[in-house]
């Protein structure tokens, strides 16, 4: 076959694996468009049945009001606008939480960081009782941001690390995500898991934590691009651990996975910008934890193995 043959079949195979890859991708957003819309439905038909519920309180409250003042208009006038305050201030609540996700849901991770740090004065004061869904809602969407952040403050710690020690030792937080095991299945919950203690969680244990977090998600991940993110984690952590077979093996289905992603070219292509970015940064650190000074090198060589391992393929098309 002529060059100019492989070079069209190449081609074709790669566009076939980019349409393959789009659609993934698609699935994927289908379904987490879905499983959102799950859990802002259960949110608001529960807070519609509080709100119900007040509502039919605040009218026996009236008339037990009034006779016990005699009738006093005045009474009913102050029990009134007390009700109403108290309503109101609860709409308010769940209104600056969906503004708060709504900042996420647009890329706006500082923006709706800031956010759920103003409502956490409100969710924490005494006379607010929010109800269990509520509590689900705010953490489950509170996590995701923080493994989402990829900034740095001037002191060198990372946008978000006073919040994710605040949150490990909040009792609903810790029944939520620790003690229950609700969220032990959902992939997305142990991929922001493992991001979070990626970034903010630096000791001995951190590594073994990551890897467990990475793992589970990618076992329980039913989309390819969502299982592939997770092995990319595990990967670096075999390099960490100087493991570099164990490492390649991860890359090659890695890119059997999500072509457009980490195919070795394609990562190769865009290694310094992701040497420069946060999320080597954080990986990098816990190497230093680890008593690895050379996980830059490791990556480096790693990926230009593959490379030229993937330079010696053909598509299988161009074999005749």
């Amino acid at each position: 076959m002529e060059l100019y043959d492989i070079e069209k079949a190449m081609t074709k195979n790669e566009v076939d694996l980019l349409i393959e890859s789009q659609k993934s991708i698609l699935r994927e957003l289908e379904l987490s468009k879905y499983k959102a819309k799950e859990e802002i439905n259960t949110l608001i038909e529960s807070y519609q049945k509080t709100l119900s519920e007040l509502n039919t309180y605040k009218w026996a409250l009236r008339v037990v009001f009034a006779a016990l003042l005699g009738g006093s208009i005045f009474g009913v006038m102050k029990l009134q606008d007390y009700i109403d305050n108290r309503i109101a201030n609860r709409v308010e609540k769940i209104d600056r939480l969906y503004f708060a996700v709504s900042l996420a849901n647009t890329g706006q991770w500082r923006d709706s960081l800031v956010e759920f740090d103003a409502i956490w004065s409100d969710f924490k004061a005494p006379g607010f009782k929010p109800t269990e869904q509520y509590k689900s809602f705010y953490y489950l969407n509170l996590l995701w941001v923080l493994a989402s952040l990829e900034e740095y403050l001037p002191n060198g710690l990372p946008v978000g690390q006073p919040q994710w020690e605040r949150v490990q030792l909040d009792a609903d937080f810790i029944h939520e995500f620790m003690t229950s095991n609700r969220w032990e299945n959902n992939d997305a919950v142990n991929n922001n898991l493992a991001l979070c203690t990626l970034k903010y969680v630096k000791s001995d244990k951190a590594l073994r934590s990551i890897r467990n977090y990475f793992q589970r998600a990618y076992d329980r991940a039913e989309i390819n691009t969502r299982k592939s993110g997770n092995l990319h984690g595990l990967a670096v952590i075999d390099l960490i651990e100087n493991m570099p077979d164990a490492a390649a093996a991860k890359m090659l289905k890695m890119a059997e996975l999500d072509p457009p992603r980490f195919k070795a070219e394609n990562i190769k292509s865009n290694l310094e910008s992701y040497f420069d970015g946060a999320e080597f940064k954080a990986w990098n650190e816990q190497a230093v934890q680890a008593g690895n000074l050379d996980l830059r090198r490791q990556y480096a060589e790693l990926i230009d193995k593959l490379t030229k391992l993937e330079g010696k393929k053909l598509p299988a098309s161009s074999r005749k």
